[in-house]
């Protein structure tokens, strides 16, 4: 009888030790997934270069372009003490026109990067 206890016992034991695994091994998975969406999602981004800059007073404006002419102009309107507002960064983009997009960036309707990108 003591046989078949400590059988069952290092047997459950060995399928909790298995079933922990497989549990972290969907973990790291997902992680994994996850690390690999955002290298892509950076990447994504990481291609664009500064190429004008306008931060003189706020908003401040900044324009990306990358190599095949896809661009995009971020606004940031920066804390204002006196009126107790935060900053804000907002999002203009397109992929043809940057020079006539910059030249008149004060004019353009920006919007929050979820709703533009």
């Amino acid at each position: 009888m003591k046989k078949i206890i400590s059988f069952l016992f290092v047997f459950l034991l060995i399928i909790g030790i298995s079933y922990a695994i497989d549990i972290v091994k969907v973990h790291d998975m997902d992680n994994l997934l996850l690390k690999q969406d955002t290298i892509n999602y950076s990447l994504q981004f990481n291609s664009y270069w500064i190429s004008d800059i306008d931060n003189v007073s706020s908003p401040n404006f900044y324009g990306y372009i990358d190599r095949n002419g896809n661009w995009y102009i971020m606004k940031e309107t920066l804390l204002d003490t006196t009126y107790n507002t935060t900053d804000t960064y907002r999002y203009y983009w397109g992929n043809s026109g940057y020079d006539s997009n910059w030249t008149n960036r004060e004019d353009l309707t920006y919007g929050r990067y979820d709703s533009i990108f």
